[in-house]
């Protein structure tokens, strides 16, 4: 397993709080598993992987998509339909971009 650094600063803990962090920290690790930073991931597989309820899992979520973190890219089949849920996770320094 290779380590992964995470470079969070308290102003960043205080804006998005902890639960956004630890949801953060969580997608950086599949970024490493699935080796891109488009990731396949649904709210079910965060939520059980943390052991997570919906409306914690959506506030972290939302706030780490209002303050630039992660961008949810959804997929799409041949004929135009919703196929999966992507996320394009942020390294701390793109965040904003």
């Amino acid at each position: 397993m290779s380590n992964i650094s995470v470079n969070i600063d308290l102003e960043d803990l205080k804006l998005i709080g902890a639960d956004a962090v630890a949801l953060y920290v969580y997608l950086l690790l599949q970024v490493e598993e699935q080796k891109n930073h488009t990731i396949y991931t649904t709210a079910e597989i965060n939520r059980k992987a943390l052991g997570w309820g919906f409306d914690r899992h959506k506030k972290a979520k939302d706030m780490l998509v209002k303050e630039g973190f992660i961008v949810m890219q959804p997929g799409k089949g041949k004929d135009g339909r919703f196929t999966a849920s992507y996320l394009e996770v942020k390294e701390r320094s793109d965040v904003n971009d």
